[in-house]
Formats: C-alpha cells, structure tokens, sequence
C-alpha cells in the first residue's frame, strides 16, 4: 500500500516521553478522523474438515461447555482462573488512542435522511482549522502542538489543506506542510500536490486522478519530486475500467524506469461478473520487458448456485510458459446441498521451483445427503503424488443423527487404513445427546478402549443441567468421576447460575471446584456476573472476578463497576467504574472512568474523554474537508474533543482538539436535489440495494463495522446492488457522499 509521503512532526516543546507520548496520542486520532485504509489478507489453505473433526473428539474430554454460545460470559466460565475484564482499563485506553476513537464513532452515529445540497447557492457552516493540544509538566501549562487549516472553493470543494505545528520560542504557527487540490469540469478531483516548508515551499509529492463518465476513478497516479534532477520521479500508477454495475473488470499497474524516466508496464489482470456482481473469472498476467509482451500468471474460475448464490465451483490455473497453456492448479467443488466434496491446493516450491501438494480432500455421502465418509490425501515429495493421510467415516441413527464416528490413519507399511479414535454418540427423545463415548484404538489387541465418556441431562426446554464426564480406568476396568457441571436458568431460559465439580478421590466423592453466577435485566442485558473458585482449606467461595452494568432505553452500558476480593475480609470491593454519558440519540457526550480509593474509600478520577457538541447543527449543515468526509464522528457540529489523565489528584486534560467553523454560501454546486436514499432489504444476508432519485448521480459508499472500522467502500450508481456475503451477522453503518459531501447515513442489519 502506498501512502503520502509527509515531513515528520517535529516538536521542540516535547521535554520528555509523557509529552510525546501525548503528542502521539493526537496524531493516531488524526489518523483515525481522515479515513481507515481497506487490508486485504491472503487466504490461508488448511483442512477446516479434519480440523473440525478433531475438535469435536478432543472438545469431548473437556466438559462444561454451556450451550449459550451467545454470551461470552459463559463461554469462558472454565477459565475462571484466568479471568481478564473484558472492559480496557484507563491505561490501556491511554495507549490506544485510534481504536478508542473508532469505538466512539460507533457509538455516536445516527440515521439521516438525504436533501443536502438543495439549490445552487447553499449555506454551509465550513471547517476552517483543527487545532490540538496537550499539558505540558515541565511547564505547568496547556501547550499548542498542531494546526490543520482548510480551504474552499466556491462551491464547496476542499481547495488546499497547510499543516502548521507550534513554534514555542517564538510563540507563533509554523508552516510545514500543504496540499493543495485540482478539480476538472464535473467538480471531481484530479491532482493533489503537497509542499513542505524550508524557508520556502518545496514541492514535496504529487497524485494524479482521472474517472470514466460513470465517475468511476480509472487512474491514480503517484510521483515525488526530486530536489537533485529538479524532476518528478514515479512511484506508482494504475488503470482500472469498471462495467455498469461498477465491477472492476480490468486492472493494470505499472513501474517507474528510473533510467528512461518513464513509466512500464508490471501486471495487468482482466475480470467478468455475472448478472448478480458475482466474479466468474480472474486472469492475471504479467510483462515480460525482454520479449514486450503479456505472459499468462494466474486464472481463477468461479461457478455459483442459481437459487442461493454460493459458490459451488472454484477452479485455479496456473500459466506454463513451457508449453503456452493452462495448468489446472486448485479446485474446490460443492454438491447440490452447497456440501463440499472435492478441493484440492498446491503451493509453490522456491527451492525446487515446482508446484508442490499441499492438501487434497474427498467427500462422500449417503442417500439421506449426509457426509458419509471423508478422506484426505497428502503430497509424496520423492514420487510426486498423492497418497492416502486421514479418514473419518461416519454413522447415523434412525433420526438422522451423527450416532458414530470413527477416525482412521493411512499406514504406509501394510498399505492400509488404521483405526484410531471413536466418538459414539446416544440422544434422548428430544434429540439432545446424552451420552457420548470416546475410544481409542488398540493396535495390539486390535480393540477399541474406552476412554472417557460423559453423560447429559437437560430441562423441558432443552437447557443442559447437568454434565458429568468420567475416565476410564484400566487397572479397575471401570468409569471413575473426573468433573461434574451443574447448571440452573431463570423463567426466561437465562443461564444464571454454573458450579463446577471435581472428583476427590480420597474422599470418592464430588466436591466444589469453581462457580459462575449471572443476573440480567428484563432486556437480557447482563447487570451482575461474578465467579469464584473453592479454597479447600479454609471450605468458602474466594471471588476471582465481579462486574456489575446498567444500561440505557437503548440498553447501551452506561456504567460498569469492576470489584476485586479482599482475602482479609473475604468479600468484594470495587476496583474500576466506567460512566458513559449518551444522548437521547445515544451519542456519546463523555466517559469516565475511576479508580477505587480503598484509604479514602472513595473513586478517584483517572481517566475521561469529553465531547462537545453544537447540536443546532448536523451532519447536513457541515462542510467537511476530505480528510474528514467520511469520518463519522461529526453527526453534529464537533467542536472539541478532549482526553483528560489523572495527574497527582488534579483532573487535567492531557490532550484538548478544537475544531474551528465559519459560515459561508456556495455557489456554483453541481445540484443534487431530491436525495431520498433507499436502502433495502433491512436487514439483509447477501445483498444491498441503494436507490435514490437522481439517476444521474454516483455516490460514494462506506460501510463501518461496530469498532469504527472500514469494511467496504466503493462508489455505486443510483439502483446498484452490493454484495455483502463477507460481512458477518450484526449492525453496521452506511455513508454515502457526493463528491467529498454527505448526502445519506444510516444502519443496516446483516443476517
């Protein structure tokens, strides 16, 4: 990823680390308020089958793993013992300034409607400057760090952006770096050109843009100026074309030839889509600068279900220079149930220069569609093929249910599979397992032997209540008790109560191990979770951990108290307490935390963050740069953002940001009227679609997660359609733009 090259920040008035430190704080906000990069990690290839199939036997020795998965509370209850909060302390929110910031902006977005831009000459309260500061020890004084000041054009586009950082000796803003903007005649942005200050400016980097005539950018180009030849030197460019449902359909990136001082081309890859956005094909390919011409690297094919739209197909080749063709390299193919049944996955040998195996993996199924049996194959490096590794068959009753399965390892020697782990599985009349049996295989004796086995009762509404596992003894040739899991839930199914035990075998009976206790409000929301763990010598419960919550209208936690265990008085007492203030709109308007006082018994300030807000103004009455553009924060008009520390029993703020406006009339807007956005379906599972009434427009789109963090951005055509099969389940935040401007913001819901 390229990013803009920039003089570092230099502070003379930074006499030490806590001052620095401070300073850092304020520029990761920076970051975080002028846009998050989009990361794309490469896939890892791994047998998900297998892996599964070995968790579920060895998840089978280990007992107590409650069945409400949506709580983490519970899921974690055996880890007692090593319990962490799961809230950030002060501390560690002090050492994360961007991510504290991205959780705020979550939590501060609301929906708005569109209709920002409604004639062509608008009022508009615009962003002058932002200017950040921070306390100074040695001075004993708030001190001046960084000053971003913008300019507009007439019609509201960010002319220039001049970076000033304070110069204390003579107690004035210093320039150090600007960049100012170039538009073409639609009012979209062409070249960006950033100076730095030496007595003069000096050009320092440039950015090129160009788009196709739906405002699709097709071009991005990147040079830095060198001082020496008094030349622009290439640092990046690349093409891309996009066909009507903005699919990028072609790609091509080029290198910068120092000697001829011109650019080359590196790679290029072409793509096609189906009538859904669905991508049937990748070819890539690179340049051969010998012979000038495209050599063939990688292709990927795609096939998908009609009814569902998974992908049921996938096909990888490589080019063989050798004999000009394409090499079949990866495949992963699904049955009519969207089962997979076949994939197969080489990698790439640096020491030998081949394609070497990496995993094969066959399924097969019965009559029913069940998997019947899986096999995995693994790669010969002296024969240079496969040959058999892994197998599981599996078995099932008369309802269906996985009643067996048993685990098998090839044996090269005799050339035959061999037995090695057993799961038997026996339910009860609602389907719910009740015992399950785990074995191992006897090579000498050519037998199973038991290995554990557990046994599970459950309530009329199919809640686990008890749990009991037990090892199996050789010697004695019976069932000895190893732990026990006892649970018990409110009216509404709630798990509210979990104890552990364990099997004393001086005593040959159970006795207490550890315990969990959960209270909820009538939304659900957990108010009180505690656990403990037994001391068997003074015979008491001794608290590991204590959280108690409340919650708004909105069942957003407004405060959260963390207890810690006085071993003398054997009871609680408070250790941390978070209080967030919100909006009627749960916006958040401060947060705080304290710490407790245990001499003075009293909670003492640590830690804060403040937001102020002119709630006159909103998000459609702002002009905002294009480093903030995108930045959710400004739902209304922000005007400070403050951090505040605990010093030595003073509340000082340790980093104070002041954002500056002024109210000015555009003129000369490219209209957009009637801005009504649609957004449906809502919720969703695999699809968006966004429409409003002015076809002529495209708009820019950005989905947030719920840390603040970009998940999708693209630009979209009025009555597009947006995949969303790779977001998981859960609310995320829509923004849509128009040339740097806000038009619409919103929540949606993904299946």
């Amino acid at each position: 990823m390229h990013t803009r090259k920039k003089p570092i920040l230099q502070s003379n008035n930074l006499t030490d680390m806590k001052h620095f430190y401070s300073f850092f704080i304020a520029n990761l906000i920076v970051i975080s308020l002028t846009g998050q990069d989009k990361t794309h990690v490469a896939p890892s290839f791994h047998s998900v089958q297998k892996q599964q199939v070995i968790e579920t036997i060895e998840n089978s020795k280990n007992l107590f793993r409650p069945d409400k998965q949506t709580n983490v509370f519970w899921n974690n209850i055996e880890q007692a013992d090593r319990y962490v909060s799961k809230k950030k302390s002060g501390a560690d929110i002090l050492k994360d300034g961007n991510q504290q910031w991205l959780a705020l902006k979550n939590k501060t977005l609301t929906t708005k409607s569109g209709n920002i831009l409604k004639s062509a000459a608008t009022q508009k309260y615009c962003l002058d400057s932002v200017v950040f500061s921070s306390w100074n020890d040695s001075l004993a004084m708030t001190i001046r760090l960084e000053k971003q000041h913008f300019k507009y054009k007439s019609n509201g586009l960010t002319d220039s952006y001049i970076g000033y950082e304070w110069d204390m000796p003579n107690k004035r803003w210093a320039s150090y770096f600007k960049t100012e903007n170039g538009y073409n005649a639609k009012d979209q942005l062409i070249l960006e050109t950033s100076y730095y200050w030496e007595e003069k400016w000096v050009l320092s980097d440039k950015y090129e843009y160009n788009y196709d005539e739906s405002g699709n950018r097709i071009l991005e180009t990147r040079y830095d100026w060198n001082k020496k030849s008094d030349k622009w030197i290439g640092d990046y460019k690349y093409e891309r074309s996009f066909d009507m449902n903005v699919n990028e359909t072609f790609y091509l990136e080029y290198d910068w030839d120092t000697i001829a001082g011109t650019w080359i081309n590196r790679i290029k890859a072409e793509r096609s889509f189906n009538a859904k956005g669905q991508e049937l094909s990748t070819t890539s390919y690179t340049w051969d600068r010998t012979g000038k011409q495209w050599i063939g690297n990688m292709k990927e094919v795609s096939a998908y279900d009609d009814n569902s739209g998974v992908r049921i197909g996938y096909s990888q080749y490589y080019w063989n220079k050798e004999t000009s063709q394409w090499i079949s390299l990866n495949q992963n193919v699904k049955n009519a149930n969207l089962l997979t049944t076949f994939y197969v996955y080489f990698e790439w040998n640096e020491t030998s220069g081949k394609w070497v195996g990496e995993l094969k993996y066959e399924a097969l199924f019965n009559s029913q569609g069940k998997v019947a049996s899986e096999t995995e194959y693994k790669w010969d490096t002296l024969n240079n093929c496969w040959i058999n590794d892994w197998k599981v068959e599996y078995a099932y009753d008369t309802n269906g249910n996985n009643s067996s399965t048993t685990e098998l390892e090839w044996n090269r020697d005799t050339n035959s599979w061999i037995y090695t782990h057993k799961l038997e599985k026996s339910f009860d009349s609602k389907m719910n397992i009740s015992l399950t049996v785990l074995s191992d295989w006897n090579t000498a004796t050519n037998q199973w032997i038991n290995t554990s086995k557990t046994e599970s009762t459950y309530n009329s509404l199919g809640h686990e209540t008890l749990r009991v596992q037990y090892n199996w003894d050789t010697d004695k040739k019976q069932w000895v008790g190893d732990n026990k899991g006892m649970y018990s839930y409110d009216i509404t199914g709630n798990m509210i109560l979990y104890v552990k035990y364990i099997w004393d075998d001086a005593s040959n009976g159970w006795i207490n191990y550890s315990k969990a206790e959960e209270e909820t409000d009538s939304n659900g929301n957990p108010i009180m979770q505690s656990r403990y763990l037994w001391d068997q010598t003074l015979g008491i419960w001794v608290g590991q951990s204590k959280e108690e919550s409340t919650y708004n209208t909105s069942n957003y936690p407004v405060t959260m108290i963390e207890y810690g265990w006085d071993s003398i008085t054997n009871n609680w007492i408070p250790k941390e307490k978070t209080e967030t203030v919100l909006t009627d709109d749960d916006e958040m308007v401060s947060e705080k935390i304290y710490n407790w006082d245990s001499t003075e018994n009293k909670w003492k300030d640590y830690f804060g963050i403040e937001l102020t807000y002119d709630y006159s103004h909103k998000t459609d009455d702002l002009l905002l740069p294009n480093q903030y553009s995108n930045s959710s924060i400004f739902h209304h008009m922000l005007m400070k953002y403050n951090y505040y520390g605990y010093i030595e029993d003073d509340y000082i703020f340790t980093m104070n940001i002041v954002f500056h406006y002024s109210k000015i009339t555009l003129t000369g807007i490219n209209q957009y009227t009637d801005g009504t956005v649609q957004v449906f379906p809502n919720p969703a599972s695999d699809k968006l679609t966004f429409k409003w009434n002015d076809s002529a427009r495209q708009l820019s789109l950005t989905i947030y997660n719920t840390n603040g963090k970009i998940v999708l951005q693209d630009f979209i055509s009025n009555n597009s359609t947006v995949p969303i099969n790779n977001l998981s389940g859960g609310m995320y935040i829509y923004r849509l733009t128009n040339d740097g401007q806000p038009v619409s913001t919103g929540k949606i819901s993904v299946k």
